[in-house]
C-alpha cells in the first residue's frame, strides 16, 4: 500500500515527536508497504539523508520529503495544501497523519484518512472545530489515540464514535545485547541510576537531583535537555560527585546508557510539561521513555501515575512510587540495588510484555489490519 505519513515535525530536532514519526514510518515500510514521510527541514544542523536516518536510527526504509518552513501567516496551512498536493502526486492509497490541517485537507479531497492524536485537541475554538470535522469525516476512517485516557476524553468531548483505537507508543527491539557506553562502569561496586529525556518541568528532574544528594553510593546519568536546562542544573549540582549531566543525545545513541543501566528512572510528577515547558498530558500520555525502558530489559523506576499504570503494573513489571514522596523512591532505589534477583524478573517482565504488544512493527501491523 501507498501511504503517505503527514508529520508537523522538524527533521532533525530533539523532540519526541520527530522520533515518533520516524520510527513509525520506519515500522510501516518493513511491513511491506511504500511509505513518504512529509516533514518540515530544520533551519540549523541539517543533515542528508543518509546522516538523518542515522541520526534517528532507523533504516533508509522510505522516502523524505522536506519542506522548508515559513513563518507568515498561516503557514501551517499552506504546509498542510502542500503536504496533501505531494500526497496526490504520490498516489496515495492511505494518508496517516499527525498534522490535524493535513487530515483537513486530505479528507476534503476524498483521500481515506487514519489521523493520530496524542491531546485532546480543543485548546483553541478552531482547532476544536477543525477536529470536530475530521472526526466526524466519512473518510477519516479511524482516530488513534495514545491512551486509553485519551480515548475516553476524546470520546467523551466529540461525542462516541466506534472511530477511535488506542495504540499506546513504542520502541524498537535492542539491536545489540552490551553495547559499549564509556559513561558507565558496570561493574560490582558500581550502582548506575540512568534518566534519559528532557528536562522540562514535571518531568522529575528536582526529584533526581534530591534522590543523588541522599544516596550518595549512586550514579545518577541524566541523559536529555536543553543546553539551558543543563547548564542550570549542573550549577545546581556543582558539588554533587554521583550525578553526571551528558547532555542531548542522538536518538540513536541513547540505547547503550539504557541497556547499561542498572535502573533506569522515569519519575514523572502530577503535572507534565510537553515541548517548550508548557501544558499538562499527565492525563493522556504515552511517554516513548516508557517503551525504550521496557525494551532494554533494565528495572524500571516510575511514578504512580494512572495513565502509566494501563502498562506498568507495581511489583511486575516495573517498581511505581508516589510522584513526590522522596522517602519511597529512595526505599525503591535500594530495594533494586540490593536485591539483583527481583530487578532482573521485574526487567524479565517489562521486557517480554514489550516484545508481545510494543514493538513498533506491531504496533504498525495492528493499526492496518484495524483500518483495513
Amino acid at each position: 500500500m501507498r501511504i503517505v505519513y503527514f508529520s508537523n515535525s522538524t527533521l532533525p530536532s530533539k523532540a519526541a515527536n520527530s522520533i515518533h514519526v520516524m520510527k513509525m514510518c520506519n515500522a510501516f515500510a518493513k511491513n511491506g508497504h511504500d511509505v513518504t514521510l512529509i516533514a518540515k527541514g530544520g533551519s540549523k544542523d541539517n543533515l542528508n539523508l543518509k546522516q538523518l536516518f542515522a541520526y534517528y536510527g532507523v533504516a533508509s526504509s522510505f522516502k523524505l520529503k522536506l519542506l522548508k518552513q515559513h513563518n507568515f501567516p498561516f503557514a501551517h496551512v499552506v504546509y498542510a495544501i502542500l503536504s496533501v498536493w505531494y500526497a496526490k502526486n504520490l498516489k496515495a492509497e492511505l494518508t496517516y497523519s499527525r498534522n490535524i490541517y493535513s487530515t483537513f485537507f486530505a479528507s476534503v479531497f476524498g483521500f481515506k484518512c487514519v489521523y493520530e492524536a496524542h491531546s485532546p485537541e480543543n485548546f483553541t475554538w478552531s482547532l476544536k472545530k477543525v477536529f470536530k470535522f475530521v472526526y466526524k469525516n466519512h473518510n477519516v476512517k479511524k482516530i488513534v489515540v495514545i491512551s486509553e485516557a485519551l480515548k475516553i476524553i476524546i470520546e467523551s468531548f466529540y461525542g462516541l464514535s466506534n472511530k477511535v483505537l488506542v495504540a499506546h507508543d513504542g520502541a524498537d527491539i535492542t539491536s545489540v545485547a552490551n553495547k559499549y557506553n564509556e559513561f558507565i562502569q558496570k561493574t560490582d561496586d558500581n550502582f548506575n541510576a540512568v534518566y534519559v529525556g528532557h528536562l522540562y518541568k514535571g518531568r522529575g528532574i528536582d526529584l533526581m537531583v534530591e534522590l543523588a544528594r541522599l544516596c550518595k553510593d549512586i550514579k545518577f546519568h541524566i541523559v536529555g535537555g536543553h543546553d539551558t536546562d543543563v547548564v542550570y542544573w549542573k550549577e545546581i549540582t556543582g558539588n554533587f560527585v554521583n550525578i553526571k549531566f551528558h547532555g542531548f543525545v542522538s536518538p540513536a545513541n541513547t540505547e547503550s546508557f539504557r541497556i547499561n543501566a542498572n535502573v533506569l528512572l522515569a519519575p514523572y510528577q502530577n503535572k507534565v510539561a510537553i515541548s517548550g515547558g508548557k501544558g499538562d498530558t499527565s492525563k493522556w500520555m504515552s511517554p516513548l521513555k516508557i517503551f525504550e525502558y521496557m525494551a532494554s530489559n533494565v528495572p524500571i523506576l516510575c511514578s504512580r501515575i494512572p495513565v502509566l499504570e494501563e502498562v506498568l503494573i507495581d511489583n511486575e513489571n516495573a517498581l511505581l512510587c508516589a510522584p513526590n514522596d522522596i522517602n519511597e523512591w529512595k526505599s525503591a532505589l535500594y530495594e533494586l540495588h540490593k536485591d539483583k534477583k527481583k530487578g532482573k524478573l521485574l526487567a524479565s517482565n517489562a521486557f517480554n510484555v514489550f516484545k508481545e504488544k510494543y514493538t513498533w512493527q506491531a504496533r504498525a501491523t495492528n493499526l492496518i489490519e484495524s483500518i483495513m
